[in-house]
């Protein structure tokens, strides 16, 4: 029995979304995290020179 190719193409289009996806989050919470550092060492600084 062949393999139709067009489930297997959207199974494959799904998984580089998907990963693509993931990435993007992984990258937009990991800039959260550094910029919510920044501004908590930010705020620390600020605080010790006011």
């Amino acid at each position: 029995m062949p393999i139709p190719s067009s489930p297997t193409n959207f199974n494959g289009l799904a998984c580089i979304l998907c990963r693509l996806g993931m990435s993007i989050v992984r990258g937009v919470a990991y800039n959260h995290r550094i910029q919510c550092q920044l501004l908590l060492l930010h705020s620390i600084t600020s605080d010790a020179f006011d």
